[in-house]
């Protein structure tokens, strides 16, 4: 290999492998995959909650209209739906903080993937990692739910209970 390659090759590679591995690049490459470690907790992978509610698909919000609920930040399509949220965000939250329902039951805390979800008939919504966890979930909705709705009172039971304050 001629001597000028080399000198175009190698700093090409220090440079793909400085922005390879950037905290910035890092951030952007995990932010909103649902089964990945989040640098920063963004829910439901930015789709809008309440447009799970609409009955059709559900939409992806905007970064620069959000809400803080619990730790994590709700991307909204509309002003008036950022708005419904922080009026009830009990009914548009993800059940479980938007883990798994499926996973959650049997002790297993995996994200749960926002294209893969269901509203039950009393206007809850569940996340699941897949299709699978999903069918899993319907086939036995009653013993599933009274699981992780157990598991969840105990999680925020622990969390309450060692919570420290600065």
């Amino acid at each position: 290999m001629e001597a000028k390659y080399i000198k175009l090759i190698v700093p090409t590679l220090l440079i793909a492998g400085w922005v390879q591995y950037s905290p910035a690049v890092v951030a952007q490459d995990t932010i909103g995959t649902a089964n990945e470690a989040q640098t920063i907790a963004v829910a439901m992978g930015g789709f809008d909650p309440t447009s799970y509610f609409s009955g059709d698909l559900p939409v992806a919000g905007q970064q620069n209209i959000y809400h803080i609920h619990q730790g994590q930040y709700y991307y909204f399509a509309s002003i008036e739906n950022r708005d419904a949220f922080v009026a009830n965000p009990v009914k548009y939250s993800p059940q479980y903080a938007g883990h798994c329902a499926h996973s959650f039951s049997q002790t297993i805390e995996r994200l749960g993937d926002p294209s893969v979800f269901n509203v039950d008939k009393d206007g809850k919504l569940f996340l699941f990692a897949d299709k699978g966890a999903k069918e899993a979930w319907l086939k036995n909705v009653t013993e599933y739910k009274e699981l992780a709705d157990k598991r969840w009172q105990i999680r925020q039971e622990n969390i309450t209970k060692y919570k420290v304050t600065f």
